[in-house]
């Protein structure tokens, strides 16, 4: 339960923009070990645990087998990744670089989740139909020095 606790303060909490020479190495063998699968599998599991926000219930709902399936796959690729695959590059980096190497190691594979989210032409689409809402020249105006 404190493992489950610490992993998940990690999870939540920002880390520095700080990265070393041994977090970067740990970094690439995360993205050189992740599948577009293991990306979309990561960000079902980012999705699910927004969804539990009680202001975007009426939007997103999952039902709990659902949810705890999705955990179960997300869980294995992050054992897999930082357990197994990855794991003597956390291992320096945490040496060297102290914990908040695998705090940007999690938040890592978080961006690479959302790119693979991001790079699919009906998210961009999406994102081009909401921004039909958005005053550019207001806010391009507001940007301008004078």
């Amino acid at each position: 339960m404190k493992n489950t606790a610490l992993l998940l303060a990690m999870l939540s909490t920002p880390i520095a923009a700080y990265s070393g020479t041994f977090t970067d190495a740990m970094t690439r063998c995360l993205a050189n070990s992740t599948t577009g699968k293991d990306r979309i599998d990561l960000a079902r599991m980012m999705f699910s645990v927004m969804a539990l926000h009680p202001d975007l219930t009426d939007i997103a709902s999952i039902l709990p087998d659902k949810r705890d399936a999705i955990y179960k796959s997300s869980g294995l690729i992050y054992n897999k990744l930082m357990g197994d695959v990855c794991s003597k590059e956390l291992k320096v980096a945490i040496q060297f670089e102290g914990e908040t190497a695998a705090k940007a190691g999690f938040e890592f594979l978080g961006k690479l989740a959302m790119q693979e989210l991001m790079s699919n032409p009906n998210v961009t689409a999406g994102f081009s139909d909401a921004g039909k809402y958005i005053d550019t020249k207001k806010i391009l105006g507001i940007t301008k020095p004078q």
